[in-house]
């Protein structure tokens, strides 16, 4: 058992049970795993902050995020240079990535894989779109550049696209801020711990429908 310990945070946990590679991303995985788990993605109010021992549940019930560190690891060079303002950290792409696998193991480290390199991309590919949609973006000042809220919403279209096998391009990756027509931070689809459900299949005609 994980000695918890009086003051310590989930990093320094993990660093003295000695079982983890990359404790501090491994926490940070965690800690965002909480934040997606009660829709604090956007914030994090101090009443809603997790104690250690609520972290350390999270963890024991799904060991394998730590697996999703190396996916994160290769992704992050690419999308956290000093051009890039809100840039995803390693824990927040590996919990994104645990989600994803959560879902459909295979194509989650395939889309990763296509978003840390590029290769084998083509126009309409989503994983095409949302890399050139990023590249475009550390091309612009700091404070026109995309919010962490959209960057994150931006990786989850386009990996629900390419799971339902639709094309896309850059132009397609919107999100409303704020207003009257505001959008949830998207979640991944037909995730147990999430909560969340796939999209519905289209009901059958009755047969003998009328046109």
């Amino acid at each position: 058992m994980i000695d918890q310990g009086q003051g310590r945070n989930l990093r320094q946990t993990l660093e003295i049970d000695g079982g983890y590679a990359d404790p501090t991303n491994a926490a940070g995985a965690v800690e965002w795993m909480y934040r997606m788990i009660h829709r604090l993605e956007r914030s994090q109010p101090t009443e809603y902050k997790p104690s250690v021992l609520q972290l350390l549940e999270i963890l024991e019930a799904h060991p394998h995020v730590v697996d999703s560190l190396e996916p994160a690891r290769a992704l992050h060079p690419v999308w956290s240079t000093a051009q890039v303002n809100q840039a995803f950290s390693r824990g927040q792409l590996a919990a994104y990535h645990y989600a994803m696998a959560s879902a459909d193991p295979g194509r989650a480290d395939e889309f990763f894989a296509s978003l840390a390199t590029g290769a084998d991309l083509s126009v309409g590919d989503p994983a095409y779109a949302l890399r050139e949609r990023f590249n475009a973006d550390q091309l612009r000042p700091k404070e026109k550049q995309l919010t962490k809220v959209e960057r994150i919403s931006f990786l989850v279209q386009a990996w629900e696209a390419t799971r339902a096998g639709e094309q896309m391009s850059a132009k397609h990756l919107k999100f409303i801020r704020s207003g009257a027509k505001a959008q949830e931070i998207t979640s991944v689809r037909g995730v147990d711990w999430l909560g969340t459900v796939a999209e519905p299949e289209s009901e059958p005609e009755a047969e003998g429908a009328q046109a």
